[in-house]
């Protein structure tokens, strides 16, 4: 017998700030999320606490942000993102307010208050990461 497969309900595309498009990586998320408490949460129910965490299982993301509570997410507009494609490196917090319509998403709220699973494209960039600590890593150094 194989174990009951967690069906994916939505995929993101995630960027950190400061680094390219062609950087982005792919979170997917599925019915049911298993959370470092090991409690089950369903889809309806995952939080943008739940994907904070979910992500800094990431080593990408933990060689630049120390702490989950440091990380903060925002949802972007994805035809702006392309429109700004070639100025993306360079970008800063307002940059992502200012010109990809930004929207920091609060940890208490349900991620399906930022993403429809059914309205997503999954070739857009939804979410840029920024590190909320005046003391980040490098980009380039990596913890050991």
């Amino acid at each position: 017998m194989y174990p009951e497969k967690n069906k994916m309900v939505l995929s993101l595309n995630c960027l950190i700030l400061g680094q390219a498009s062609d950087k982005s990586f792919t979170q997917d998320i599925g019915e049911k999320y298993c959370d470092d408490s090991d409690v089950e949460v369903e889809f309806s129910n995952f939080k943008v606490s739940h994907f904070k965490e979910k992500l800094f299982h990431e080593q990408i993301i933990k060689n630049i942000i120390r702490e989950k509570n440091e990380m903060e997410l925002w949802k972007v507009n994805s035809q702006k993102v392309v429109e700004e494609e070639n100025n993306l490196k360079d970008f800063t917090e307002s940059d992502i307010k200012d010109k990809l319509g930004g929207e920091n998403m609060d940890p208490r709220f349900p991620l399906e208050d930022y993403f429809k699973a059914k309205e997503t494209n999954i070739r857009d960039i939804h979410v840029f990461i920024v590190s909320s600590s005046t003391d980040v890593l490098p980009l380039e150094q990596e913890i050991c």
